[in-house]
This record gives structure tokens, C-alpha cells and sequence, in this order.
């Protein structure tokens, strides 16, 4: 027997079997530099007072999956893949099994309340659907989303959802786990503010390759999102190998007396050499996928870089490294852009 049994449809023709529902969602082991978060504790979903209405049949616990009882005609109503699965002898759940005559569709690895909140806005069930959710309870429906292609079902609540945790839970401003459920979420639901704040985020802090955590981020855009952020920390490589080929090279003239060219050229080459290798990128310079390494933190180890604004006093002029590069470092940061959703829309 189930453990739990879910009654949906007053006429139901249809049970839906949760396998093994989730309980490991969107796992995040940070790399080094990546921030630890971890899923909100304190439940994923706040549900409505009149909530109480769901039946909810509690029967010993003998087999850890979840039944939900439905409409056959609700899901093809909204979902081209259940009405592929249900149209016909094509597929085994488009037989109605000869036991309780009623069409079987078996499921694994979802979770429970987010299938219980997805079925409630498919049966129009709206006094059991809640009026909050968690970005973690958003990004299991927007798996689900996904995988059944029923987002027209769903927008007007996912639009009061996205709206309220606009308020209470923006996307953070470091790489981290909430950092991909935004990614998930804004793709999912065609959110381009927040999917350009989240791959801006993403481009400039992740510190290796960017991870899905299984959930639905298609390959083009995380090969998107590496290239980005691949470009934008070798934009830092290229400037600080151009500037020591720069200060090193004999046709190098010092902008303030030409006297000093050589004492000036020497003393700049010192204070960045020593700085790249204080930040160890030198003797090796690292090359993509530049493991451990992210774009801002790259930027800020130059911009703090010891000395910088020391002026050669000693020979009676004001060179300093960071008259020379401040310029193209204000440059470097404005071009560490995210990505635009227009852009994967055909």
C-alpha cells in the first residue's frame, strides 16, 4: 500500500504514482570560494487556511510512494506529454489497467507537495493552492513545469509567487545554491530581469565550471555561461600579460619625463611582477577552465594590489601602476556582463 493518498478529482480516472518522492534536491557541495548554503529547514511551502480542504488519506506505511488520484482529461487539457501518454495504446499509461480500471502513471524522484500543489492549480483546486512559496518550493515546480510543459497552467500563480519572493528573497550576490534555483526558475518561467542578474552573478563569481544541480538548465545555456565567465577572467589574464610585455619591453617611455623611462619602467615592472606573484599567477599562468579562480576576485587582488598607488617619489615624478591601468580595469568590469534571455528565444 502507499503511504499517502492524494485525492484530486472528484471523478478520477487517473493515479499517478510517486517512486521514491525526493529527498535530495538540488545538492550543493561548494568548491573552494563558493559560499555553503543550504536548503531552507523550516519548510518549502506555506500553505493557505483552507488548506485543510485536500484530502489526504494517511494508510500504513508499507511502500515509500505517493498516489494521487486525477483527471485524465485535466492533464491532456494542459500537458502535450501527458496527453501523449494517455491518447491511445501507444504507451503503457494509455492502458487502463484491468485491476481498478483507472489509468496508471508511475513517477520517481519529484516531490511530494509540489506535484500536490501543480495537481490542485491543474484541477482548478484553487482554495488548496498556496498563495506563498519558497524560491526552493518555486524550483521544484518549475521542474515539474518543465518536464510536463504545462506553463501556461501555472502563470498566473507562478506571477504572484515570483512577485512575492522578488520582496523576500532576491537573487543573491554571490555564486551559491539559491544562485542556480534563480537560474532554474527564470528560465523556467521567462524571467529576463532576473535572468540576467543571475548570470551576471554567475559569469563574474563562480570560481569553476557552472553546475545544474540536475535541474532543467539546458547544456547551450551553461556552455554559454562557461564561455562567459572563461572570457571574462581571461580578459584579466590577457591585461596583465599585455601590461608586464608593456613595462618590460624596451620601446616603453615613461609619460611623465622621458629621463626617468628606464628607473620608471624598471620600479612599475617590479610592483606588478611581485604582485603576480603574491596572487599566484605566476610562475604559471592559469588558462581556462581557471579552477578556483573567479572573475571579481580576480579583479580586486589588481585593483588591491601592494603599491599600486605609490608614486616614485625618489625620482622626482608621480608614475604610479594604477595611472596606467585604471582606465582599462574600469573597462574590464563594466564587460563582465551576464546573459540576456531575448537571446536564447527564437
Amino acid at each position: 500500500m502507499p503511504s499517502r493518498v492524494h485525492d484530486i478529482a472528484a471523478n478520477p480516472d487517473t493515479l499517478v504514482i510517486l517512486k521514491t518522492p525526493t529527498t535530495d534536491f538540488a545538492l550543493w557541495e561548494p568548491q573552494d570560494g563558493e559560499e555553503d548554503t543550504q536548503p531552507d529547514l523550516d519548510g518549502d511551502v506555506l500553505m493557505p487556511v483552507e488548506a485543510h480542504c485536500t484530502h489526504v488519506r494517511n494508510t500504513t506505511f508499507t511502500d515509500n510512494e505517493i498516489h494521487y488520484r486525477v483527471s485524465s482529461q485535466h492533464l491532456m487539457h494542459v500537458s502535450p506529454r501527458f496527453t501523449t501518454m494517455l491518447s491511445g495504446s501507444t504507451w503503457a499509461e494509455g492502458v487502463r489497467s484491468e485491476v481498478d480500471g483507472m489509468y496508471h502513471i508511475t513517477i520517481e524522484d519529484y516531490d511530494e507537495d509540489a506535484l500536490l500543489t501543480l495537481f490542485n492549480i491543474i484541477h482548478h483546486r484553487n482554495k488548496n493552492v498556496p498563495r506563498k512559496v519558497t524560491l526552493e518550493m518555486l524550483t521544484k515546480v518549475a521542474v515539474l513545469v518543465d518536464y510536463w510543459d504545462c506553463i501556461e497552467v501555472v502563470e498566473i500563480l507562478s506571477e504572484v509567487w515570483i512577485e512575492d519572493l522578488r520582496k523576500t528573497s532576491t537573487v543573491p550576490g554571490t555564486y551559491c545554491r539559491d544562485t542556480i534555483l534563480w537560474l532554474c526558475v527564470s528560465w523556467v518561467f521567462k524571467l529576463a530581469s532576473e535572468f540576467d542578474t543571475t548570470t551576471r552573478v554567475v559569469v563574474r563569481k563562480a570560481t569553476g565550471p557552472i553546475r545544474t544541480l540536475g535541474l532543467p538548465i539546458p547544456p547551450h545555456v551553461i556552455d554559454k555561461l562557461d564561455d562567459a565567465r572563461n572570457a571574462a577572467i581571461e580578459m584579466v589574464m590577457t591585461f596583465l600579460d599585455f601590461w608586464q610585455e608593456t613595462l618590460g619591453h624596451p620601446d616603453y617611455e615613461c609619460s611623465i619625463i622621458d629621463a626617468y623611462t628606464d628607473r620608471c619602467g624598471c620600479y612599475l615592472l617590479g610592483v606588478l611582477t611581485r604582485g603576480l606573484y603574491l596572487m599566484n599567477l605566476r610562475p604559471v599562468r592559469p588558462v581556462a577552465p581557471f579552477e578556483g579562480r573567479d572573475f571579481v576576485g580576480s579583479w580586486c587582488r589588481i585593483v588591491d594590489m601592494r603599491n599600486f598607488n605609490q608614486p616614485i617619489v625618489k625620482f622626482g615624478h608621480s608614475c604610479t601602476l594604477a595611472a596606467k591601468i585604471c582606465t582599462d580595469m574600469a573597462e574590464m568590469e563594466k564587460n563582465a556582463k551576464g546573459l540576456l534571455l531575448a537571446g536564447f528565444q527564437s
